[in-house]
């Protein structure tokens, strides 16, 4: 019995990671600007839907560790047209891409 509380008191204390997006935006790029160098954002995504918190798109930001990855993704999504996904969070310059997919539908 001492066992099955400790065990249960353990699961409750140890951390859960919880994925809690500001923005999650699905649909077709409808153009990518992409910004010089003296911008903090490297692309601006704009999505064939509305998405909820970005009315002035999605930005990619040039100092993300996955900058050529995810840039690369982007631009061959948009040149497939596959349905893009996005995942982000809302700071300072606006909606920023933190995770994404690309799929058939």
């Amino acid at each position: 019995m001492k066992k099955k509380i400790a065990l249960a008191l353990l699961a409750i204390a140890l951390p859960t990671q919880a994925w809690a997006w500001d923005f999650v935006g699905i649909g077709h790029i409808t153009s990518i600007y992409m910004a010089n160098a003296s911008n903090s954002y490297g692309m601006i995504i704009n999505l064939d839907a509305k998405v909820q918190n970005c009315p002035n798109g999605i930005y990619l930001s040039r100092t993300d560790a996955n900058y050529t990855l995810y840039s690369s993704a982007l631009l061959s999504g948009y040149l497939s047209g596959k349905v893009v996904t996005l995942f982000g969070g809302i700071d300072s310059v606006g909606c920023r891409i933190v995770d994404m997919s690309l799929s058939n539908t």
